[in-house]
C-alpha cells in the first residue's frame, strides 16, 4: 500500500475528530436555545470533550502497545460514535455531558494512535511533512464544523446537524478498517510495559513540548468557540463571522510549516520558517476582523 494513501486515512480520520469537537460550538445558539443553557454550561460541554484525555493519555499509549495502533483506533471511532450519537438524541445538559466525555475518550485515543501510525509509515526526511499534515487534520475538521453545522442546523435542526458529526466518524471508521493497513515489516502486538527511567533531557523536552502544545491547543480551542459570539456582539451577522473564523483557523500554520521547510532540516529551520510566516498572520488577522464588520 501507498503511504501516501495511509496518510490520506488517517487525514481523514483526525479531520472528523475536529469536526465532531467543534459541533458544540458551531452550535451554540441552537443548544442555548433548545436547552436553556447558559454560556458557562456550553463552555463545559467544549471541555467535556477533552478532559478524558488527562486519564487515558498514558494508558492509550500502553492500549496501542498491547492491541496494535488499528484496533485501538476503531474503539475510539466507535465510542465517537456512541457519544454523538448520545449528544444528538439528548434531552438536556446531563445527557449530553455523558455523550461528550465519551466522545472525549474515544477522541483521545484516536490522537495517540494516529501520530503512532504516522511514524509507523514515515522515515527521515518525510516524517516532518506527513507529521504536519496529520496535524492540520483537527484544525481543519474545526473549520468545516463552523461552516457546515451552523446552516445544516438552521435549514434543519441542531439534532440533525450534530448527527452529521457521526456520520462523519461511522466514514472514518469504515475507511480506517477497510483501507488502513500496517506498514511492512511492522512490529507485532507486544506486552504493554510501562517505561519511566528516561533520561532527564528526554523528560525535560517530553514535558517542555507537550506544555507549549497544550498552550497552543487551548488558544485555539478558545479562539475557535469563543470567537464568533464576540463577533456577533460588536455587530457581524452569524454566517459572516463563522465564514471569518474558519478563514482564520484554515489557514493553519501546522501545513504550512512542513510544507514550505525543506525536507529533513532541522527543527531551528522550521522555527525560521515560523518566524517568516507570523508577519503575515498578523494582518490577516486584522483584514478578517474588518471584513466581518467589527470596529477595531
Amino acid at each position: 500500500m501507498n503511504r501516501w494513501v495511509m496518510l490520506l486515512v488517517i487525514f481523514f480520520t483526525r479531520t472528523a475528530l475536529g469536526f465532531q469537537f467543534q459541533s458544540i460550538a458551531a452550535l451554540t445558539p441552537f443548544l442555548v436555545a433548545g436547552f436553556d443553557l447558559s454560556f458557562a454550561q456550553v463552555g463545559l460541554l467544549m471541555g467535556l470533550f477533552m478532559l478524558p484525555g488527562v486519564v487515558l493519555a498514558l494508558p492509550g499509549g500502553l492500549l496501542g502497545q498491547r492491541f496494535g495502533s488499528l484496533r485501538v483506533v476503531v474503539a475510539g471511532l466507535a465510542l465517537l460514535i456512541v457519544g454523538g450519537t448520545i449528544v444528538s438524541y439528548s434531552e438536556g445538559f446531563d445527557s449530553a455531558a455523558i455523550g461528550r466525555t465519551l466522545g472525549g475518550a474515544g477522541g483521545v485515543l484516536v490522537n495517540i494512535m494516529l501520530a503512532r501510525m504516522v511514524a509507523d509509515w514515515f522515515r527521515g526526511r518525510e516524517l516532518q511533512t506527513a507529521m504536519g499534515i496529520m496535524l492540520a487534520a483537527w484544525p481543519f475538521g474545526m473549520a468545516l464544523a463552523l461552516v457546515i453545522l451552523g446552516p445544516l442546523a438552521a435549514e434543519s435542526s441542531w439534532r440533525v446537524a450534530e448527527y452529521a458529526t457521526v456520520v462523519a466518524a461511522g466514514l472514518a471508521l469504515g475507511l480506517v478498517g477497510l483501507v488502513y493497513q500496517a506498514p511492512p515489516g511492522a512490529p507485532a502486538v507486544e506486552r504493554a510495559t510501562l517505561r519511566l527511567n528516561v533520561p532527564r533531557r528526554v523528560w525535560a523536552l517530553a514535558v517542555s513540548a507537550g506544555v507549549g502544545w497544550a498552550l497552543l491547543n487551548a488558544s485555539v480551542i478558545v479562539v475557535a468557540s469563543f470567537a464568533p459570539s464576540f463577533l456577533m456582539s460588536r455587530g457581524s451577522s452569524a454566517p459572516r463571522s463563522k465564514t471569518v473564523l474558519d478563514m482564520r483557523m484554515s489557514g493553519t500554520s501546522e501545513a504550512s510549516v512542513a510544507l514550505k521547510c525543506p525536507f529533513g532540516r532541522p527543527p531551528k529551520t522550521a522555527a525560521v520558517c515560523r518566524l517568516f510566516m507570523n508577519p503575515w498572520n498578523t494582518p490577516r488577522s486584522m483584514w478578517t476582523t474588518r471584513r466581518a464588520g467589527v470596529p477595531s
